[in-house]
């Protein structure tokens, strides 16, 4: 499945107001991410409200073995902005996202049990 049909299966089932594209933002200074998530933040969000990430290519790491960098920020970036995990979708041809997502879902939020969802899918 490719990124268009998902949108297109996304936008049926949520409201979407933000497509992110961190493909851009890992080429960027990461405080840009500060910027895009306080503009998207919300006071209280309907249940089918969604963020949407995505990428394609692969993510700066510091370590082999971690998840890219980018992604360790997000969570960090959502937390700060107490953005819950639900609300988020990652969109990505990354076969090792689940892992990733596990990690730094345990390692950056206090009280959010579950990792930012992910769909795979091909760009």
């Amino acid at each position: 499945m490719n990124f268009e049909l998902i949108k297109s299966k996304l936008e049926k089932k949520y409201i979407i107001e933000h497509y992110i594209d961190l493909d851009e933002l890992d080429k960027q200074h990461y405080s840009v991410l500060y910027s895009i998530l306080k503009n998207v933040k919300q006071q209280e969000y309907k249940d089918e409200y969604r963020i949407v990430f995505y990428y394609f290519h692969f993510l700066k790491k510091t370590f082999n073995d971690c998840p890219p960098d980018l992604l360790d920020h997000l969570q960090k970036v959502l937390t700060y902005y107490d953005i819950p995990n639900f609300f988020c979708i990652i969109v990505t041809n990354d076969d090792n996202i689940s892992e990733h997502l596990a990690y730094v879902s345990e390692r950056h939020t206090v009280d959010e049990p579950d990792p930012i969802k992910y769909i795979i899918c091909q760009p």
